[in-house]
């Protein structure tokens, strides 16, 4: 999670010193491997966001040009032919500093956002309710297919943002997602949340 969030690989101290560097990534897509050689790389098609390679390139100083590094590890790629080069790029940061305690923010907003029952949001953030209404309160089955429901289309929603910036994704659980998208068999989400809850849900 840490480079996909910060868009580098962390700084490192004691004998393997080494400062961060950017996630370096190939966007190539190649065709089939021959009997000799390398895969020729599909000339206009990419893949998104693109598979991370292990080579320790530095990061690029604004107004100097930037000449990649060879050795220790690190393939002499300007000698590569055009068509087996990889088409490297870096990612950009998510959100510098993300943890997955961060995330537990932003789902607590969520949760805000739907009016959900102060009960069922203790019991999903996992907290411990002592007041009189945490006593006495109780989650409802109704309570937890309307927050279902909410989530859904948060889902759905995020899945269709992700499929207009690309049709595809080099994680297979997301691509199996995006997939439905592609072959056209998405269809709308009934549920029970009010119509203001769900225009909420579909404006995320």
């Amino acid at each position: 999670m840490r480079p996909a969030a910060d868009g580098q690989w962390p700084a490192r101290t004691g004998a393997s010193a080494r400062p961060a560097r950017p996630v370096l990534v190939d966007t190539a897509v190649y065709g089939a491997a021959p009997a000799r050689g390398r895969r020729q790389v599909v000339e206009g098609e990419m893949m998104w966001p693109g598979r991370p390679v292990s080579w320790p390139w530095p990061r690029a100083v604004a107004g100097e040009p930037f000449v990649p590094p060879t050795g220790r590890g690190r393939p002499d790629w300007l000698s590569w032919p055009d068509g087996e080069r990889p088409h490297l790029a870096s990612w950009l940061p998510v959100l510098p500093g993300l943890t997955p305690h961060g995330l537990r923010h932003g789902h607590q907003t969520w949760l805000d956002d739907a009016r959900t029952h102060k009960a069922l949001t203790v019991e999903r953030m996992g907290h411990e309710d002592r007041s009189m209404s945490g006593i006495y309160g109780h989650v409802t089955d109704g309570m937890r297919e309307e927050l279902t429901a909410y989530l859904q289309v948060l889902w759905e929603s995020a899945v269709a943002a992700r499929f207009t910036i690309h049709p595809h994704s080099s994680i297979p659980i997301l691509d199996a997602e995006l997939a439905k998208w592609r072959e056209g068999n998405v269809s709308m989400i009934v549920s029970q949340i009010s119509p203001q809850a769900r225009k909420r849900a579909a404006s995320q």
